[in-house]
């Protein structure tokens, strides 16, 4: 049996920003997140432009004056653009 998952540190009932957002549309937007690497599309709500909103998971770690912990970097994959992982922002 494997013991269970410990909660995140939680800030006015919020989990603490664990990512930021380079370029694109979100630039600057800090979130918390689970996804070690990969692309994420970032929902801003119900109105949104799934193409526009895709950032990459990166290993790049830095600082932000709103977070505890150092924040991992997600940069903006603009569509037609290659990642490092060598897909197409438009293939996923």
């Amino acid at each position: 049996m494997t013991p269970p998952e410990e909660p995140a540190p939680c800030r006015r009932g919020r989990p603490l920003p664990t990512a930021l957002c380079l370029g694109g549309p979100f630039h600057g937007l800090l979130l918390h997140h689970h996804q070690d690497l990969g692309i994420l599309i970032i929902k801003p709500g119900t109105d949104y432009d799934p193409d526009l909103c895709r950032y990459e998971v990166t290993r790049e770690l830095v600082h932000h004056p709103g977070a505890r912990e150092p924040c991992t970097v997600l940069r903006w994959t603009p569509p037609g653009t290659y990642t490092s992982c060598g897909r197409s922002g438009e293939e996923l």
